[in-house]
């Protein structure tokens, strides 16, 4: 009886909170930051503190405002908005889950489109169906009264897992479709993954056809979307990182892109952009791990990354880079590089320092004690390197004595990005590895983000690689190269956090 008696009080107190927040928006403005949604008053009152928070989300632009649906705990899909993709103000929450019983007791991934009667279709996951939300204004939105308007039906799309709908118009084919994430019945389970593939004309009756895309190879297709651009198809799907496959039509074949690699796990849903009419915009989010260990199960949903703004290279492979409002939004910010700069140090070789440039023209080694930065930082520079057999590190967070350390290598001849630990000459195992391009004898754009528990690197404005960082041992930098000089021009620090 004590513990049913707690368990109720707790019911009620999440839900009083829960009617509390649906009134009113909050102004939560953030300037040059990773976006944390940990923030929002939302996360704790839908469920105990360790469950997950904010996860997938679903972007849509209409006349000059981003709108940003995501998950929030499996008990809701909330709302944000931001004319300039850095102030975000939060809204009422979109949609709450249904009842016990009802068809959509657990809300998950959808998208949002507008219909050509002008009103506003918000199709979403409910209880492994698709459900659908109506709105005239996407502030307010009515449950549709004959939900689920689609289900699996076990022969081309499992019942059991049959979510994330995305629904876009076919020109050629005069319809509206849907892809679903699902899987193939009668497959191995662990290589079912599919596109389910649904079509209507009214976006009220939907009909199954045969799926769009079952390879054969993944559990999961989920959160599957598909958009047009310079006379390729993509499709998006996401099997815990992000995957995307490029095709000439609708009907395929659906080919591997000429770079494989494209976001590293554990930063996850990047399968859904969204466009303002001139650009691809999409708004992954990064993981927790287990106990705050680096090294940790992944525990799904926490901060919001840095977005992404899509490349299309002709051959058909995407690249990505922050867009440039959030960049101009961190360098408003108060200067710190020529504080930062003043204190630098050699420890290994000779480094030559001019203005916001360093330089190490030793071919065999050297190790530059930039300096004291802030615990959360941004890090712009040109940095150049003069050959590919070459190493060139970041070493952030470190102790002063070099003791701990997180290292950003940058390996040109293999053409990757490495994040690691360091403590005392011991490489221990990478956290997290992703493909990079890398030119030689030529200045490519370095940024850097180190924000409470999240590092992010963007590399020639077209790479990037993730990963949380829990350690917290120290504050400096250094700089450090191998076997190859480097250059380090037009160097930026700003702090992050704050308005």
């Amino acid at each position: 009886m004590g513990i049913f008696l707690i368990a109720f009080a707790m019911v009620a107190v999440f839900s009083m909170a829960a009617i509390c927040l649906r009134a009113e928006a909050q102004e939560t403005p953030h300037l040059g930051r990773v976006f944390d949604l940990s923030e929002t008053p939302m996360v704790n009152v839908l469920g105990p503190p360790d469950l997950p928070k904010s996860m997938d989300t679903m972007p849509f632009y209409h006349e000059g405002v981003w709108h940003l649906f995501h998950m929030q705990n499996g008990g809701a899909l909330a709302h944000r908005t931001s004319r300039d993709l850095v102030r975000w103000r939060v809204e009422r929450v979109a949609l709450w889950s249904g009842g016990r019983g009802e068809a959509d007791a657990n809300i998950a991934t959808g998208t949002v489109v507008r219909g050509h009667d002008g009103r506003f279709y918000y199709f979403y996951t409910g209880n492994q169906n698709v459900c659908l939300a109506t709105s005239d204004d996407l502030y307010s939105w009515e449950k549709h009264k004959g939900n689920p308007v689609l289900v699996g039906d076990d022969v081309g799309a499992s019942r059991l897992n049959f979510r994330d709908p995305f629904v876009f118009y076919n020109d050629e084919e005069a319809c509206w479709w849907m892809l679903i994430g699902s899987q193939a019945p009668g497959r191995f389970y662990q290589r079912s993954g599919c596109v389910a593939l649904a079509k209507s004309r009214d976006l009220l009756e939907w009909t199954l056809t045969a799926p769009l895309w079952a390879p054969g190879f993944g559990q999961q297709c989920d959160c599957p979307q598909v958009l047009q651009h310079g006379g390729h198809w993509y499709l998006f799907t996401l099997d815990r990182n992000a995957h995307y496959r490029v095709a000439k039509s609708l009907k395929g074949p659906w080919q591997r892109p000429p770079i494989r690699s494209w976001l590293p796990y554990p930063t996850f849903a990047m399968s859904r952009p969204a466009t303002d009419g001139v650009r691809w915009i999409t708004f992954p989010f990064m993981c927790n791990r287990a106990g705050d260990d680096d090294l940790g199960d992944i525990v799904q949903g926490r901060l919001y990354s840095v977005p992404r703004e899509l490349a299309f290279r002709q051959d058909g492979a995407l690249t990505e880079h922050v867009p440039r409002e959030v960049v101009d939004a961190i360098l408003a910010k108060p200067e710190l590089e020529g504080e930062v700069l003043k204190d630098a140090e050699d420890v290994v070789g000779e480094w030559r320092i001019l203005g916001n440039t360093l330089e190490s023209p030793s071919s065999e080694a050297g190790l530059l004690r930039l300096g004291t930065l802030p615990a959360d930082f941004y890090l712009e520079a040109w940095l150049e390197l003069s050959t590919s057999n070459m190493d060139c590190s970041v070493l952030f967070r470190a102790a002063g004595d070099m003791s701990f350390a997180y290292v950003l290598d940058f390996r040109p001849g293999e053409k990757q990005l490495v994040l690691r630990p360091y403590k005392n000459w011991d490489n221990r195992a990478a956290l997290a590895t992703n493909y990079c391009e890398m030119p030689i004898g030529r200045r490519m754009k370095l940024r850097l983000f180190v924000f409470e528990t999240a590092m992010e690197v963007f590399v020639d404005d077209k790479w990037s690689l993730s990963h949380s960082v829990y350690q917290r041992r120290g504050n400096d930098v250094f700089i450090e190269h191998r076997d190859g000089s480097m250059a380090l021009s037009d160097i930026r620090i700003r702090a992050l956090g704050g308005r």
